[in-house]
């Protein structure tokens, strides 16, 4: 499975002209039936998070780069080298990409990412990711999906070329109302397996990530010629995409309709000029039974406390209703919400994350905020409860603080959660680290714990504006 990371240093607040360096790393796998597997690994660094020094009168940030591929903890192979960006007489920075290739066997790999910002060399981020390759060299299926930024004929042969095309990459898979294009490839492996005579065909399409279905207007069909490599490289416009949650799809069939081989990525879309949650809350109609369930009185406690469970999309609809404080509206809502999560027993599944939030708010609740706006709310909230928990309230070099840890979480196993109380005041633990993707990313958190005296941020989420959640961030 694909992921996409979002990394992150944690800086004490009180560091004002500090910048936390931030990137987003992704990779997919491909192969040449001439040179075998390889692997590319993508990384976009966000340049307003890194320190510029003048160079001739103008600006130019420079960071080093440490890529370590190890298989079964021997090396396989490395990379290190220095990246700078484009030197500019102004303010107006924009963010620059790496691209590095490695050929590779098929297997399991563990790439390392160590980024150091020479212009500030405190500014530091180290990680490490499982990676497996799969074997295509005599197998019919698709390499992995990459979605593009920006595309153009190439003017040589530079990190950026494939196929004779200039190809910048897109990490994120959030599309903001800005972006009216969703542009993609991938490559189709061995259909001459099939044999030369053989007829299929390629369908390409956007469906809902929820009910399973194409959207209207968004599928594309191509009839191809066996071969051992077919580049596909395709778009669409989607400037009239509703928000929502969607997944782009390929499907390779036979002569008969016959599904033979499909790949997803799935993304997010936000586009509040077509999409309108009033229209699809006023035609609900109100369940007694349901609602009995929701004391009117905190109505709105319990909505907001849908957060944490919500995806980005859902959240922006909640926050919506909760600024409008219709009681109406926000009951439509509420109902809504636990129909589409919850078709078969709403009720009831409403019922047991209630309880939840009641857990949540017994434990983790200050005079200050409710447990679910906490970190550790809402992480039980999104996560469930952990598996084990180290608790240290009383170390006397250290702020007090709890390890999380969770034996399987989604597709990963062994990931924690490091919260800490950095005013030693009640109950008011932040998250400091974690190792989950999406969450925050902290490298220097043991050092953290035994910082005394400084003014400590304690916002816990990574979430930027312009990085969203399609994928996974740290």
């Amino acid at each position: 499975m694909r992921i996409i990371l979002f990394l992150t240093i944690a800086l004490l607040s009180f560091q004002v002209s500090g910048r936390n360096l931030r990137l987003i790393l992704d990779h997919n796998s491909f192969y040449s039936p001439e040179n075998g597997h390889y692997l590319e690994v993508y990384m976009q660094f966000l340049a307003s998070s890194v320190h510029y020094a003048d160079v001739e009168g103008k600006k130019q940030g420079e960071v080093a780069i440490s890529l370590i591929l190890s298989q079964e903890d021997k090396i396989f192979d490395f990379d290190k080298y220095s990246l700078k960006t484009t030197p500019l007489g102004d303010t107006l920075f924009e963010d620059f990409y790496s691209i590095r290739r490695f050929s590779v066997l098929p297997g399991a790999y563990q790439l390392e990412l160590s980024v150091v910002d020479k212009n500030n060399t405190d500014d530091t981020l180290t990680f490490m990711q499982d990676i497996v390759v799969e074997d295509q060299s005599e197998n019919l299926g698709f390499s992995d999906i990459g979605l593009i930024e920006t595309l153009s004929k190439s003017n040589g042969n530079t990190e950026f070329t494939k196929n004779g095309m200039e190809i910048i990459p897109r990490l994120s898979t959030y599309f903001p109302v800005e972006s009216e294009k969703l542009i993609f490839y991938c490559e189709l492996y061995n259909t001459n397996l099939l044999g030369d005579s053989a007829r299929f065909v390629l369908r390409y399409f956007i469906a809902d990530k929820n009910t399973r279905k194409v959207v209207d207007q968004y599928m594309g069909i191509k009839r191809l010629s066996p071969a051992s490599v077919i580049p596909l490289l395709y778009s669409f416009n989607i400037d009239k995409l509703e928000s929502g949650e969607y997944y782009l799809g390929l499907e390779l069939l036979d002569d008969e309709g016959i599904v033979i081989r499909q790949k997803q990525l799935f993304f997010d879309r936000f586009n509040p000029i077509i999409t309108d949650i009033y229209g699809d809350v006023n035609e609900t109609i109100l369940d007694p039974i349901f609602m009995k369930e929701v004391p009117g009185d905190s109505l709105f406690y319990y909505l907001e406390s849908l957060i944490p469970i919500s995806t980005r999309i859902e959240e922006q609809n909640i926050i919506e209703v909760l600024k409008k404080q219709d009681t109406t509206v926000a009951q439509k809502y509420f109902q809504s919400y636990w129909k589409k999560t919850a078709q078969l027993k709403p009720t009831e599944e409403w019922l047991k994350y209630k309880s939840l939030i009641n857990t949540v708010e017994k434990e983790y609740g200050t005079s200050l905020m409710p447990g679910f706006r906490t970190d550790r709310g809402r992480v039980f909230l999104k996560y469930g409860p952990p598996n084990a928990v180290v608790s240290r309230p009383n170390e006397s070099n250290e702020y007090p603080y709890e390890i999380w840890q969770y034996y399987k979480l989604q597709q990963f196993s062994n990931k924690r959660f490091v919260f800490y109380n950095p005013t030693r005041v009640g109950n008011e633990y932040v998250l400091l680290h974690s190792d989950m993707p999406g969450e925050l990313y902290n490298s220097r958190w043991q050092q953290e714990l035994r910082t005394r005296g400084n003014t400590v941020n304690t916002r816990s989420r990574t979430n930027d504006e312009d990085i969203m959640e399609g994928g996974q961030r740290w």
